[in-house]
């Protein structure tokens, strides 16, 4: 599964699937190393959730699938 990132400020992105817009991308930190963070717009269950975003995150975690 290809997505692609169309950048809207510095460390901000708008995340496509298929041409249409389904999350975001944000720098948390501006520092090295950077802390970034996917978010999708719907809140799908997570068997309808396209990959890699089929688990969630909590605050402070590092998720690795």
């Amino acid at each position: 599964m290809t997505y692609n990132l169309i950048q809207l400020a510095p460390g901000a992105y708008n995340l496509l699937m298929n041409g249409s817009v389904m999350g975001s991308v944000v720098r948390k930190s501006s520092h090295r190393p950077y802390t970034w963070t996917a978010e999708l717009l719907e809140d799908l269950p997570s068997d309808q959730k396209p990959a890699p975003f089929t688990r969630i995150s909590v605050p402070g975690s590092v998720s690795r699938t």
